[in-house]
């Protein structure tokens, strides 16, 4: 459980107060950033339902929220251990989302999924005659090597998972000598280590049901369905899109910044999607890679609620209507929550 805060004296220090005026400028560069931000969100609204170019006051309503909510939950997490931790870890995180058990259970579904998928496509890198498939196409090993050379460095089958036949009957005596795992697994392992830690039942948030976001799911389903071939093709590529490192953009800089505060950069240009939207909060101190694939994840369902909670409106108010979802769809969902009222917030 998180730690009970002291009643003590605080005095202000010099150290106290620096970190702060820190994450400011960092968050104020950051705003740089937020041309390469808006495209990645741009997809995850047309993948949540809204259209494939929505309008733009909805897009800024959605970028101002998603930025707002994860810098306010990073300085929350910061602030219940008195700014006395280093980096912030997923069992951090967690316990302050103890009440939103419809993201964690996501979170946990999603984590598995990444286990299921990346065995089905290292299993499906394998050809029946040796070849290594990649991106499609079947590509010749390099080096014929011995099993002495092999064990000495790391070969793609190491994470294949379940493989049948010559390889997987070689990946199990493998895992049996070395224990190894892939980093999938590995990834949902250290997931369940910071459930426990955080005082929470795995088992309990799996098995969740949260009827809202299925609900949404349903409404998702019927536009899906109206597609046409050339529109789901592109919905397709656009569900690609995410802010994990698997998922890369074109770098984009704002135009108020000029050419001589871009010489000025001392930091390098992101290199994919996650290390992109930890810039655009402005390089918070989460390190470990749990917490930001919680982040990321995090992040992207911020975003599906949004749009999902504004496509449920417009199906109780216009069934018929189609294209872009209006502002006011978007506006009155939060206007009923109170939460969101009182304090401008949705994780709290």
């Amino acid at each position: 459980m998180p730690p009970k805060r002291a009643v003590k004296k605080k005095v202000q220090t010099t150290e106290k107060a620096r970190p702060t005026l820190d994450q400011e400028i960092k968050l104020d560069d950051s705003n740089e950033l937020e041309p390469s931000i808006r495209s990645v969100v741009t997809s995850l609204m047309f993948t949540s339902g809204d259209d494939e170019n929505p309008l733009s006051e909805n897009e800024d309503f959605v970028v101002n929220i998603l930025k707002n909510e994860l810098v306010l939950f990073i300085n929350d997490v910061i602030e219940v251990y008195d700014n006395k931790i280093p980096n912030v870890k997923l069992q951090h995180m967690l316990q302050l989302l103890n009440s939103q058990k419809g993201v964690l259970s996501r979170f946990i579904k999603y984590l598995k999924n990444r286990v299921e998928m990346s065995a089905f496509m290292r299993a499906k890198s394998f050809s029946k005659n040796g070849t290594e498939n990649i991106c499609g196409q079947e590509v010749e090993n390099e080096d014929e090597t011995t099993d002495e050379k092999i064990e000495e460095g790391v070969d793609p089958m190491d994470e294949i998972g379940e493989v049948g036949g010559e390889e997987g009957e070689y990946l199990k005596n493998k895992r049996r000598t070395y224990g190894t795992i892939t980093s999938e697994e590995n990834l949902l392992q250290e997931a369940q280590k910071s459930f426990f830690d955080a005082g929470l039942d795995f088992n309990t948030f799996e098995n969740d049901v949260d009827e809202n976001h299925n609900q949404q799911l349903i409404v998702l389903q019927t536009i899906l369905e109206d597609m046409n071939a050339d529109e789901y093709s592109r919905f397709a590529l656009a569900r690609r899109v995410s802010f994990q490192n698997q998922s890369a953009v074109p770098v984009v800089y704002s135009d108020t910044f000029s050419k001589s505060n871009a010489r000025k950069r001392k930091r390098s240009p992101p290199t994919n999607n996650r290390q992109l939207l930890l810039q655009w909060l402005g390089n918070p101190p989460v390190h470990d890679e749990s917490a930001q694939v919680f982040l990321a994840f995090l992040a992207k369902d911020i975003i599906s609620e949004i749009v999902g909670n504004a496509l449920l409106e417009r199906r109780k108010m216009n069934p018929a209507e189609g294209g872009p979802l209006s502002y006011s769809y978007y506006e009155e969902p939060l206007r009923r929550n109170r939460k969101f009222r009182k304090y401008g917030r949705i994780l709290i």
